[in-house]
């Protein structure tokens, strides 16, 4: 099974005034079903169990300060600034211990230590300091912080899921970061350093700290200066995460290490979970009853993340976790969370009831940890994650599902989206409905305008393989849909694109059948003529890299190629556009991942002629203006490794190009629907050091002789597609690799960008709180809208629903009294207004009722 790496609506509304003239200013709401990649890292504030940070590997910083009600995307600055998709990946967070409010946060980053004091607003780079090049980059994988004396500090390098980009030093400050010295810890000069502990009773001056390393446990005794191994009583030194608690002057370390194995020689199972109650002199296996081998196979259980309650070390939580060092070694049978109370004698699973989740055991069965953390001040609060994130507020007794809210048989994003984007289609007649394709979770649908989503895939992987949803066609007139799929970008990459096809369906996504009459394998671009034949023999073409340009005129029962003057380019073809107002004219982008070129069709694909004037440039994208034929391409001259580029136009049917944008690596451009002068182009941020990019969504209201890049709130500028929509072409979608789905309300303005104006609705906070036995809420809306406001308990649970339907402009107010037990509870409010499919606004409040 794969992860899709690859994907909440947190709808804090933000309307725009509209003036007259062409799109200038955007505000980004999050869209998507919720959850989606891999998680790597969790922060729980000290003092308040709902108050948490979250990072992936591809998407950087989320946030939530209700407990995971909602989740809010806080990478501000890091998308936005000059650095490449590396710093999205967050091996660990920090609280600095030197800030009561809490506001002040670390952040180990693939490039280098981050750190915000505003609570994730905007964050700073602490080491290095400044990043000029590719070089500069250090991959942080844990911090330590000394309580006692915060200036005191410890970093850890490598990646730790990898073991990779390893040095086997630590990096020491004792003035709060203004200076760092390198220690070594291992001989190795290429050991990853999991984690750093410091034990709290030891001398401040001369403080006891450990190291977990891929190459064995050290210690020292003088503060980080010098370090020996401690490895008495390991099976072998490939050590992962470790913990420190202090309980009645005692000190206790817990350790894990890979796992290797056969089960036809019980003996031979090494790893698991270990302890030391000496400081490191020796340790003892604690795995008592944990699973060991999946029945009937060689394969060992991997246990690595793992969580400890700090008041009493007997209580352990861990984690099964997919593949170390490989896939094929790893078990993948009773994964879940294990539970201990009498420090590893013997463990229970915990992990078998979830609540209300879209990728339940049918459609994604893994329950591994790549997450896993309990709240320093309630250690009945568990936080869990994979792809998705579990709570827990009963020490594992039950868990919930905190990604998503159930909407009818859809799924409502609660802002945390970790998708990979790669297709946007709307529905060419029915307004509501959209649908979108991710890497690694296939197609889903919105029957809402994009307020919930639910998959189309009865599983993941539905296809051997071929779970990537690329492009998606619409049939107008009956609804047939036609998906070209593959099998995701990273095992794409890495096989040379040579996976894929084409499917359709006749009943809206339940049932699929592959169209593979005349189509070869690999990986698929496909485009429909909706403007000519008749419904079931439509006109459809796909490009096949490696193979070339594929046309069917009896909607997809058999396929022909249509190479016919592109000679050896037919293996490069990969971008193909269809005029909306000419079914002859066609347009064809190549790819040879170093250049590419374009070439042109006047009789529907029977013919093709090489555009000399066009640049020797990968296209990743063509547009044909509706409105003037004007054609407009988006490229890169090199698919690994980008230094110019951006989009180029033609007014003469591709005789001429000019240079309109001039990016390094443009993936998209869009025509507006109904004004030709408006374009929005994508500047995709890419794993190298590209610091004078602007990079994200820009803007041209002047047919592309200025850009300005409105980008300004989106979280992820990993951005990978867009598209306007047809019904309300002011509204935009813009999907990321790893941020899932963005969309806008785009202001009209005249010359200058218009501000935001100020928020339309808002939820105050209830009033008296804490209360008992009875409070009030007040809420503000401007506008008329739907509203509804609803009262959930800390599981997210309803419990009363207070208002629900159409009010009126203005400050509205409800008291809610109910005979519940002590405790935190929330009032959601949800309203929906304006006229536009989709946009709404959602707020939450905490209230605590004492008696």
């Amino acid at each position: 099974m794969r992860i899709g790496r690859l994907a909440s609506l947190f709808l804090s509304l933000l309307v725009l005034a509209i003036p007259r003239s062409g799109l200038s200013q955007a505000v980004w709401i999050q869209k998507g079903p919720g959850g989606g990649s891999d998680l790597k890292s969790i922060a729980i504030q000290p003092n308040n169990p709902d108050v948490a940070y979250l990072g992936g590997d591809i998407e950087g910083v989320f946030k939530t300060t209700d407990g995971g009600l909602t989740w809010k995307n806080v990478n501000a600055n890091l998308a936005t600034g000059p650095y490449p998709p590396d710093v999205y990946w967050v091996q660990e967070i920090v609280f600095d211990p030197a800030d009561p409010s809490f506001q002040s946060v670390y952040l180990c980053s693939a490039i280098g230590l981050f750190k915000t004091t505003n609570g994730g607003a905007r964050w700073t780079p602490v080491y290095p300091t400044s990043i000029s090049a590719e070089s500069d980059y250090l991959v942080i994988s844990t911090m330590a912080i000394d309580p006692a004396n915060p200036g005191n500090m410890f970093l850890g390098t490598g990646m730790t899921w990898s073991s990779a980009s390893g040095k086997g030093v630590i990096y020491r400050t004792t003035n709060g970061g203004t200076s760092w010295q390198a220690i070594r810890v291992t001989p190795s000069d290429s050991a990853v350093i999991h984690d750093i502990e410091i034990d709290e009773g030891s001398s401040a001056s001369t403080r006891t700290l450990f190291a977990s390393t891929s190459e064995g446990v050290y210690k020292s005794l003088d503060n980080g200066t010098t370090w020996s191994p401690v490895n008495t009583g390991l099976p072998h030194l490939n050590a992962r995460r470790m913990k420190a608690v202090r309980k009645d002057g005692k000190l206790t370390l817990i350790l894990t290490l890979t796992t290797v194995g056969r089960s036809d020689n019980p003996s031979s199972y090494q790893g698991g979970v270990y302890r030391s109650t000496d400081a490191g002199g020796t340790w003892t296996s604690i795995n008592g009853d944990l699973p060991r081998y999946q029945s009937g196979d060689s394969l060992s259980h991997f246990y690595w993340k793992f969580t400890v309650d700090p008041t009493n070390p007997e209580i352990i939580y861990v984690g099964t976790t997919r593949g170390w060092p490989r896939d094929d070694l790893a078990a993948y049978e009773e994964y879940g969370i294990y539970k201990t109370t009498n420090g590893g004698q013997s463990w229970r699973k915990v992990s078998t009831t979830v609540i209300d989740d879209w990728m339940d055991t049918g459609f994604y069965s893994e329950r591994h940890a790549f997450v896993l953390e309990l709240a320093p001040s309630e250690p009945e609060v568990i936080y869990w994650g994979l792809v998705w994130m579990k709570k827990s507020t009963d020490g594992g007794a039950s868990w919930k599902q905190i990604n998503s809210t159930k909407v009818g048989n859809a799924w409502e994003t609660n802002g945390l989206e970790l998708m990979v984007v790669d297709a946007i289609t709307y529905h060419p007649v029915n307004p509501t409905v959209l649908y979108i394709g991710y890497d690694d979770f296939g197609i889903f649908r919105s029957d809402d305008g994009g307020r919930s989503f639910r998959p189309l895939d009865p599983k993941q992987d539905p296809f051997s393989g071929y779970d990537a949803a690329k492009d998606i066609a619409v049939d107008p007139s009956n609804g047939d849909l036609f998906v070209s799929r593959y099998e995701g970008l990273a095992f794409a990459l890495a096989n040379g694109f040579a996976k894929g096809g084409v499917w359709k369906s006749s009943d809206q996504g339940v049932a699929w059948t592959r169209l593979s009459n005349g189509l070869p394998d690999g990986t698929p671009k496909l485009i429909m003529d909706t403007t000519s034949g008749r419904s079931g023999s439509r006109t459809l073409y796909c490009t096949i890299y490696g193979s070339g340009v594929y046309k069917t005129t009896n909607g997809g029962a058999s396929w022909g190629p249509s190479n016919n003057g592109l000679g050896a380019d037919s293996s490069k073809a990969w971008e193909i556009a269809l005029s909306p107002t000419n079914t002859n004219l066609l347009y064809l982008g190549l790819n040879a991942l170093s250049g590419g070129g374009c070439y042109k069709s006047t009789d529907g694909g029977t013919s093709w002629r090489k555009l000399s004037s066009f640049p020797n440039h990968v296209v990743f994208g063509i547009t044909i203006g509706p409105q003037n034929g004007f054609v407009y391409a988006a490229t890169t001259d090199d698919f690994w490794y980008s230094t110019v580029g951006g989009v180029y136009r033609s007014t003469d049917g591709g005789t001429t190009w000019v240079h309109i944008l001039d990016e390094p690596r443009i993936v998209g451009i869009e025509v507006h629907p109904k004004r030709a002068t408006t374009l929005v182009a994508l500047s995709q941020s890419w794993y190298q050091w590209l610091p004078n990019q602007r990079k994200g969504v820009l803007l041209s209201n002047d047919g592309g002789s200025t850009w300005s890049n409105i980008s300004a709130n989106l979280g992820n500028t990993y951005v990978r597609t867009h598209k306007f929509n047809p019904h309300n072409p002011e509204q935009i979608l813009v999907g990321t690799s790893g941020g899932g789905l963005w969309m806008s309300s785009l202001a009209l303005s005249s010359a200058e960008a218009t501000e935001p104006r100020a928020m339309e609705y808002e939820l105050q906070q209830n009033f008296p709180n804490p209360f008992n036995p009875s409070t009030t809420i007040r809420y503000r809306i401007s506008r008329k809208s739907t509203v509804r406001l609803e009262i959930v308990d800390i599981l997210g649970r309803k419990l009363d629903i207070l208002v629900e339907g159409e009010q009126q402009a203005g400050a509205h107010e409800r008291r809610w009294e109910r005979d519940v037990p002590a405790g935190v509870y929330f009032a959601r409010l949800t309203a929906f207004g304006g006229g536009n499919a989709g946009e709404g606004f959602r707020q939450v409040r905490r209230m605590l009722l004492i008696k």
